[in-house]
This record gives structure tokens, sequence and C-alpha cells, in this order.
């Protein structure tokens, strides 16, 4: 009975968590964005074969690789899993062709090397602060700079046909987003380089 009632009271204890982080979350990933140095982008989502590298793909129509380096991967354990056969017939209808695509595990190596870290929803943080909470201030929520009410965007596995078309749709909004913000950024960065260089 104790076991549960602790269970209880930690599962509201990481609610309560998770509601304040989601509050907080569009100020810490203007703030992550702002102070960011370097070109390259990590993007995760659970498993590596659903959003992230949909947006990994998207990023890359965004940005050439002169502008950024951009690479996705998940928490999961198995690598080298292609996206879902149904998921990538969904792909389709959207014109994306995901089917070269296999999954990454993310290592350590990848957190140090990324110098903007793009995560899909509250489970991915909690799975990120596990393997290095350094991280968390190079850390930016998909719908940060969305006009989306919620930051984050669900996960579509086993979630059906609809459910998984809205993911789509969110994650292109979500990245269409962003990559203004991006570009803002590198415009403001460029300027302050040229009146550096002039003075």
């Amino acid at each position: 009975m104790h076991n549960f009632a602790t269970r209880i009271i930690n599962s509201i204890i990481r609610r309560a968590q998770h509601i304040i982080i989601l509050m907080r979350a569009r100020k810490k990933s203007r703030e992550s964005i702002s102070k960011r140095e370097g070109n390259n982008i990590l993007v995760l989502c659970y498993g590596n074969i659903y959003r992230s590298p949909l947006a990994e793909n998207l990023l890359k129509k965004y940005f050439s690789s002169e502008t950024y380096n951009i690479m996705s991967a998940g928490f999961h354990k198995k690598e080298n899993r292609t996206c879902e056969p149904e998921y990538l017939q969904i792909l389709e209808e959207y014109g994306y062709d995901l089917y070269e695509h296999r999954s990454k595990t993310v290592k350590p190596s990848n957190l140090k090397w990324a110098d903007i870290i793009l995560i899909m929803d509250r489970y991915n943080l909690d799975m990120l602060k596990k393997m290095d909470s350094d991280c968390i201030s190079k850390t930016i929520w998909i719908g940060a700079f969305s006009k989306r009410k919620s930051v984050e965007v669900q996960d579509p596995y086993d979630k059906g046909y609809d459910f998984t078309r809205d993911v789509i749709s969110d994650i292109e909004l979500c990245i269409k987003d962003i990559s203004l913000e991006l570009s803002n950024n590198q415009a403001v960065s460029d300027n302050r380089a040229i009146k550096n260089h002039n003075i």
C-alpha cells in the first residue's frame, strides 16, 4: 500500500513539473536560440522513425548543408529500423520520401556535437535529462515559435491515419516557424559580425 501511494505521489509531482516546464517552454526556447553559436542541429524523438526524420528532412529543404548541419536520432535502443510502411504511404500523399531512412540511437557524442537540440515532447526532455542534463540549455521545443497552442508534437505511433496526418501537418507548421526564427537569428548574427568587423 505504501509503495502504491508513493507511486501516485511521484506521478502527481511529475505531472506538475511537466505543466511548469510546458508553461516556460517558449521562453526557454527563445533564450536557447538567441544564445546559439554554431550550426549543428540535432532533432530528437523517441524512436527516430516518425517525427524526427520528417523534421530533419524538412529542415534540410529550408537550409543548405553550408548553413546548418542537420541530423536526427531517437532514444529507442534498436538502430537501423525503417519507418512504418503505413507512415511511408501517408508521407507520399504529402510528397515526402523517407524510404531510405534508417533509425539512429542518440549518443552522448551527438549531444556534444549539437548546438541546437530540437525535441518533440516532455518525454524527450525527461530522457535527455537522464543522458546529459548539461545539454538542456541547448534545447528547443518544436512548437516554441508556432502559434499552435501546444509546444509539443505527439507521437503518432499506432494512433491511426487521421492522427498521423495531423502530426505531419503539425511538424510542417512547426518546422516552417523554426526555420523562419533560425533565419532571422542568423541575419542578426551576420549583421553583428559585420559591425564588429567594421569597428
